[in-house]
């Protein structure tokens, strides 16, 4: 796999994850940015109708477009994750949309290109995410998912060079896989690509908070249990990890209370500031696996 920078990863048909949590001053935003919500969608909707060309490209409401693709497939995108992500971070408002509208204009383009099993990957994604895109197939085409811990699930994406998309149950066919042997395939694929923990881990000190993060796939290292032993060992067995972005994972040892909480309080600042967050859940390790220890 082609190693690439978490820039490249826009968020594909975005569910609105962003709750009370992540709530923080807004900034003002860029001067030619329009926030109002209706306002919002056209401006987004604009470019959309550059870089698709000839495919319809409605307004469904605030912060929600239709897409004919090319195919005739009738898509949706969800603008809640990028207008909340604007009303908290004015000054990054315009390299935001840039990278979203990327994103899923690339999205739109491959949507009907058959998958490879060699782009199959597995990510970590929170259940309201999971529910949004269930809700947009309408009961057709439903994604390739399975619960992992808490709110957390295991979804199957197709890894495409700017873009990916969830692989749903008719791309299954396709493949001459099942839902359960094309998430093995992905995680495989994932596994693969990430870097040994070993490297990008180190010692901490007393309540000390580990972050490992510059890969668009962090998040997938939760699906490795055994992956976690040796540091959960030099860490007396107390490991404690949270994911808050798809592209950061934090680890510490979880000897009392005082040091859950301030996993907890870091990963707050880091959703704050993520695109694509995921996550304030602290989970411990065992060689079971996961439990959650603050939801």
């Amino acid at each position: 796999m082609k190693r690439r920078s978490a820039r490249h990863y826009t968020a594909v048909l975005v569910a609105s994850l962003m709750g009370p949590w992540l709530a923080a001053p807004s900034n003002a935003c860029a001067r030619d940015v329009p926030m109002e919500p209706p306002a919002f969608t056209d401006y987004v909707a604009q470019r959309f109708k550059q870089g698709l060309p000839g495919q319809e490209i409605t307004i469904d409401g605030p912060l929600t477009l239709k897409v004919k693709t090319a195919a005739g497939q009738d898509l949706q995108a969800n603008l809640d994750n990028v207008y909340s992500f604007c009303q908290r971070n004015g000054s990054r408002c315009e390299a935001a949309i840039e990278r979203y509208s990327n994103g899923m204009i690339e999205f739109f383009k491959q949507a009907s290109v058959a998958p490879q099993r060699s782009q199959l990957r597995a990510i970590v994604r929170p259940a309201a995410y999971v529910d949004q895109m269930r809700k947009m197939q309408g009961g057709k085409h439903q994604p390739v998912v399975a619960p992992l811990v808490g709110d957390l699930w295991t979804a199957c994406v197709v890894d495409f060079p700017t873009s990916v998309r969830f692989l749903h149950t008719n791309d299954l066919s396709l493949l001459g896989l099942s839902s359960e042997t094309a998430m093995d395939l992905a995680k495989q694929n994932v596994a693969a690509a990430l870097r040994p923990l070993a490297s990008v881990t180190r010692d901490l000190p007393a309540r000390g908070i580990g972050t490992i993060t510059g890969d668009p796939y962090e998040a997938s290292r939760l699906l490795f249990i055994d992956m976690w032993a040796p540091l959960a060992k030099r860490l007396g067995g107390k490991l404690i990890v949270s994911a808050p972005s798809a592209e950061t994972v934090l680890y510490s040892s979880g000897n009392d209370p005082v040091a859950v909480d301030a996993l907890k309080t870091f990963a707050r600042n880091v959703a704050a500031r993520a695109q694509r967050p995921i996550s304030l859940a602290v989970l411990q390790w065992s060689p079971a696996g996961w439990t959650q220890v603050s939801p």
